[in-house]
């Protein structure tokens, strides 16, 4: 008996040995991606093959000015894009691909406005080439416009990349994939006077908001994915 658990003993130290000197299955990582912003990492390696990978990021923020039609329109975005997924390394080495559970809350947003006094000709009619009634349109109050443009705030993702490091220590790591959502959302408000009346009492000025914000849907049904490309380091204890 003594014998027995003199040999597992001895086995159990050996094997920690190795372990030691192989390093834990443990690491984590630093790095930044498109959309997703500073992230870290949580990584658990079942073998050389498969590994559980948890990430958490905080965003990156995005700001631009678009001008369409004399309306200066200042676009936003921002939110966080955190996973939980497994990494498959189909020949034991740096190169894997991955498929994971995506929770997030990426949206943009956009506004513009026109001060009061702002006025545009929605149309001239005319007789034999004379111009007879000009009809215009004026900012009697600021006018203002804001956007939400928002997605389904879970998909999958789908990447592919290199992770390159030691049994222990620091090392590299590229990924390049995409989010899969669903078409966005867009919700369209306003706020103001045009020829005196509020914009939120005019059917036309409704009519007209309930056209764009369908437009706009149209035009951003094919955006129902995030591209990702990021790259940090790992640490592997």
């Amino acid at each position: 008996m003594k014998k027995i658990l003199l040999i597992l003993f001895i086995s159990l130290f050996t094997l920690q040995a190795e372990a030691g000197e192989r390093g834990t299955p443990f690491a984590v990582g630093a790095g930044y991606g498109t959309f997703a912003g500073p992230t870290v990492e949580v990584v658990y390696s079942f073998d050389r093959y498969l590994s559980f990978r948890g990430s958490f990021s905080t965003g990156m923020p995005l700001k631009q000015k678009n001008t369409e039609e004399e309306f200066d329109y200042f676009l936003e975005s921002s939110g966080r894009i955190n996973r939980l997924g497994l990494d498959y390394h189909p020949f034991a080495n740096g190169l894997f691909f991955s498929v994971a559970y995506v929770r997030h809350n990426f949206k943009v947003s956009g506004n513009s406005s026109k001060e009061a006094g702002y006025s545009q000709n929605l149309a001239t009619y005319s007789l034999l080439g004379i111009d007879l009634i000009s009809v215009n349109a004026t900012a009697t109050e600021d006018l203002n416009a804001v956007g939400l443009v928002d997605w389904r705030k879970e998909g999958t993702m789908f990447s592919m990349g290199w992770a390159y490091g030691p049994e222990r220590g620091w090392g590299l790591m590229f990924e390049i994939g995409a989010v899969l959502l669903n078409s966005p959302t867009v919700v369209l408000s306003g706020s103001g006077e045009i020829n005196g009346t509020n914009i939120n009492d005019s059917q036309d000025a409704q009519d007209a908001i309930k056209d764009e914000q369908a437009k706009v849907e149209a035009d951003l049904s094919q955006y129902d994915f995030i591209p990702i490309i990021q790259a940090g380091v790992t640490y592997r204890f």
